[in-house]
């Protein structure tokens, strides 16, 4: 009996430990709206904001670098904070959780200027503005694209 309690132990532990690492967002906060037009599968979160896409990443020098990003298409929702500014570091649920609020402050849009976007998108995710390099690429909920670098 114990050697089949052991062999049932390890595909679970190892099943468990996968699934702990995934980047997929399983549970959207409940504050969060819901689009029930885009809820195609009733298993996927959705949540109503500006974009489909947002990837962002900051340098400050040679090694620091905050990395975010968020993506919801067809296959639900995936969300990764790389923060080395701050020594954090998220996926899925938990950096959903931190992520969607800050994504609900912004306003901007495909036609605002790059440097306005820049200091909205610092001060929204409380980031200094004495960067290296600031690269953003979004894709907002109608489709439309916008890609830019900065560099200081």
């Amino acid at each position: 009996m114990r050697k089949v309690i052991k062999w049932l132990f390890i595909p679970l532990s190892i099943f468990l430990l996968a699934a702990c690492n995934s980047d997929k967002v399983t549970e959207v906060p409940v504050t969060t709206p819901s689009n029930p037009d885009s809820a195609a599968n009733e298993n996927q979160p959705t949540a109503s904001l500006a974009f489909t896409k947002f990837s962002l990443e900051v340098s400050y020098g040679l090694t620091e670098k905050y990395e975010a990003d968020y993506e919801n298409d067809n296959e639900g929702i995936e969300a990764e904070i790389d923060d080395k500014v701050n020594g954090e570091k998220l996926k899925g649920n938990d950096a959903y959780a931190k992520l969607e609020p800050l994504l609900q402050k912004l306003t901007f849009d495909a036609t605002t200027d790059n440097a306005t976007i820049a200091a909205e998108v610092l001060d929204a995710f409380g980031l200094s503005t004495d960067y290296t390099e600031f690269e953003l690429e979004v894709r907002f909920t109608d489709g439309t694209q916008k890609e830019f670098k900065l560099n200081q």
